[in-house]
């Protein structure tokens, strides 16, 4: 009867020491709240992404870092350049998450947005406190020569 326990325990041990706590995205002003909620921290990434039917998709994507929630919040503004109908925009919100490892990487960090909806996951590839890099939905990096890179604005410089 006693050595089932062990087992189990032993199965449960070895499952948390293969889980790894993604490190968190850190840095950025801090947003004050009038909710009496605690302070949240912003840090906003902007770049020209690939798009295949215009000249190219302008993204602004400003993550929200609350260190007290699993689930954090985003804003994403998309201008779509040169499209048929002219520069069209976009905007959305909703959360993220942070998770560890892509197709070809156990240890890389990924940005996830909107996990719960399926068809509109997006992966970005975290290369530093600087840099994000747009993934497929399997996380793996997009064929393309053209840039899939968001750069991290710092408000102090303007860029």
């Amino acid at each position: 009867m006693r050595q089932p326990i062990i087992v189990i325990t032993l199965v449960i041990l070895a499952a948390c020491a293969r889980t790894k706590p993604a490190p968190a995205v850190t840095g950025g002003p801090v947003i004050s709240t009038d909710t009496g909620a605690p302070p949240v921290n912003r840090v906003v990434y902007e770049g020209l992404l690939p798009c295949p039917k215009c000249k190219g998709i302008q993204t602004e994507l400003t993550l929200n870092i609350n260190p007290n929630n699993p689930r954090q919040s985003y804003q994403l503004k998309q201008v779509y350049l040169g499209t048929s109908k002219g520069d069209r925009t976009y905007t959305k919100q909703g959360t993220y998450i942070t998770l560890r490892g892509t197709a070809t990487d156990n240890e890389a960090m990924v940005i996830q947005l909107d996990p719960n909806k399926s068809r509109e996951i997006k992966n970005y590839l975290r290369i530093h406190d600087d840099t994000l890099r747009l993934l497929d939905r399997q996380k793996r990096l997009l064929s393309t020569t053209e840039p899939t890179w968001l750069i991290r604005k710092h408000p102090e410089s303007g860029n």
